[in-house]
């Protein structure tokens, strides 16, 4: 929900701390961060990871849902279903 975004994203940099040269690291609508807090920080038994493993996040708002895509070149997936951007798998 709108209302828990900042805490959210609180949650993320604590465990995803941007690097320090991360210019854009929140893309997207703009959003004022919250500092974590202390009970949240202690029941995510994570430990950070190094700065800079999480490239960016985009803050978006919810679109329209699902849609049909009629132009193949716009889907993600070959016609046999695998990622474009991946090599294509092979079923034995």
């Amino acid at each position: 929900l709108e209302s828990d975004v900042s805490a959210v994203l609180s949650a993320i940099n604590h465990v995803f701390p941007p690097a320090n040269d991360s210019v854009e690291y929140l893309r997207g609508l703009p959003v004022n961060i919250d500092p974590l807090d202390k009970k949240v920080a202690e029941s995510l038994a994570m430990k950070p990871y190094e700065p800079g493993s999480l490239k960016f996040i985009i803050h978006t708002q919810l679109g329209e849902g699902p849609q049909v895509v009629q132009d193949l070149d716009q889907h993600l997936l070959t016609p046999a279903g695998d990622p474009k951007f991946l090599t294509p798998r092979h079923d034995n």
